[in-house]
């Protein structure tokens, strides 16, 4: 259960960079019946066709579903290099009874 409040989350906040419905008012405006198939407003078929997202700031990002989303951003990683040998290296404090016999 925890998984899908997660992904449902995620799915709301990352809904710009997703192939979802961008405008569902304008979804819900277009339907003559409530039983009728729904289709896509305008706003998403520029999407789905361009497999862009509108352009924030003069640049556009491309559209994903979910799961590639997810696949790209499992490649993103922090790198964080430290010597010990160097002098410049910030060296932890800590007490003694950290583990560490000073």
């Amino acid at each position: 259960m925890l998984a899908y409040y997660l992904q449902w989350h995620m799915r709301r906040s990352l809904a710009p960079m997703l192939f979802d419905e961008p405008d569902p008012a304008a979804r819900e405006a277009q339907r003559t019946s409530p039983v009728a198939k729904a289709e896509h407003s305008p706003a998403a078929q520029r999407k789905a066709a361009r497999k862009r997202t509108e352009p924030v700031d003069g640049e556009s990002l491309p559209v994903h579903s979910f799961h590639t989303l997810l696949g790209d951003l499992a490649t993103l990683t922090r790198n964080v290099h430290i010597w010990i040998d160097d002098p410049r290296t910030p060296r932890p404090r800590c007490k003694p009874a950290c583990g560490s016999a000073r």
